[in-house]
């Protein structure tokens, strides 16, 4: 990843860097990801002057380098000089630089608050604030725990939809794929109309499915990662050999009750995934998480995607109560009521929630 994101120079062995790379950061236990925020966040500093090859130590000329990544990681594992901060990751080294740095760093990392700080990947329509801009990704960023795109199962419906038009999925014209997407998305998430990301006049974007969507997303995602599914192909909900490129919800429910012998349905399985997903906010609540920190950047409201189309932050405010009322969470503090967490079978957790006065 480290390479072909930051140059494509083949002819000087860049794809054996790559490989390199990787595999020191994972001996480093280095989360090479994140590595994909830092050093483009590095390169912008540079160019900005805002830092120098001197101040920092690093071959800043030489990113894309054996170099340059072998000296980063190094001085990430073993916390040496400005190593020592970026070790604390991406975000948090922006904050301490401040000012015009921090800013820069925003491009990387969509969620603002104390529970941001996990790199940006909206990796569809060339990512968002230089691509098109979907509404659910907005939200599925806005409250997520870490980063949103971890499952790739809402992302994986785009990507199928663009690669059956034969368009590539950082570059796809979105009003292409609605169509072929519409079918899918009625069976995977209750309506044709949750394709549309747009208005039908193509100035505004559609939020009305917003909600709806990240709920089960979510369930998908919290499901899949226990049942310990691979996370490109489950949730299977695009076939890309069918007529109607529908897949098939019930695919992974079925897998748990033929490995286990114990028979669960499809709505039960979306059951048990509300129940994680209210029991992760319950843990973040704990933390001190509230509505307030489901938010982004300043960034993601001030520029138009590539459509000159925009989000506003009474549409995201809105989807995010209409999220909450869904999950049964107080719409005003976005922490799961009582109710909701003795109704999932999670008593033993609103006691504790009640005891430090969260509920």
């Amino acid at each position: 990843m480290y390479l072909e994101s930051m140059v494509h120079q083949p002819e000087k062995g860049y794809s054996k860097i790559t490989w390199q790379a990787a595999k020191l950061a994972d001996l480093y236990g280095i989360n090479a990801y994140e590595l994909m925020a830092i050093i483009p966040w590095l390169a912008d500093c540079y160019r900005e002057k805002l830092i120098t090859e001197e101040g920092t130590g690093l071959p800043l000329k030489e990113i894309g380098s054996w170099n340059f990544i072998s000296k980063l990681l190094t001085m990430m594992a073993e916390r040496q000089g400005l190593g020592d901060l970026l070790a604390e990751g991406g975000q948090r080294a922006a904050a301490k630089f401040g000012g015009k740095a921090e800013k820069l760093s925003q491009m990387y990392y969509p969620r603002a608050g104390k529970f941001g700080g996990f790199r940006e990947h909206w990796v569809y329509l060339g990512g968002f604030p230089t691509g098109y801009a979907v509404p659910p990704l907005a939200l599925m960023w806005a409250l997520d725990n870490r980063d949103a795109m971890v499952s790739h199962s809402y992302i994986s419906m785009l990507w199928g939809a663009a690669f059956t038009l034969g368009q590539n999925a950082l570059t796809a014209i979105p009003e292409k794929i609605f169509p072929v997407l519409k079918p899918a998305m009625k069976a995977a998430y209750g309506s044709e109309e949750a394709a549309q990301f747009f208005q039908r006049d193509g100035k505004s974007l559609n939020w009305k499915w917003t909600a709806p969507v990240v709920k089960r997303y979510h369930e998908h995602s919290l499901l899949k990662d226990s049942y310990i599914l691979c996370d490109i192909l489950f949730p299977y909900l695009f076939n890309a050999n069918s007529s109607d490129h529908v897949g098939d919800t019930t695919l992974e429910s079925r897998l748990y009750s033929a490995v286990t012998g114990v028979e669960m349905s499809e709505e039960e399985s979306y059951r048990k995934g509300e129940m994680l997903c209210t029991l992760e906010r319950a843990l973040s609540v704990r933390d001190g998480r509230t509505r307030r920190d489901d938010i982004l950047h300043d960034l993601y409201f001030e520029k138009e995607d590539a459509g000159g189309r925009k989000y506003h932050r009474e549409d995201l405010e809105r989807s995010k109560s209409e999220y909450y009322r869904l999950m049964g969470w107080d719409p005003k503090t976005s922490i799961p009521t009582a109710s909701t967490l003795e109704r999932l079978d999670l008593k033993e957790v609103a006691e504790g929630l009640k005891k430090r006065g969260l509920i």
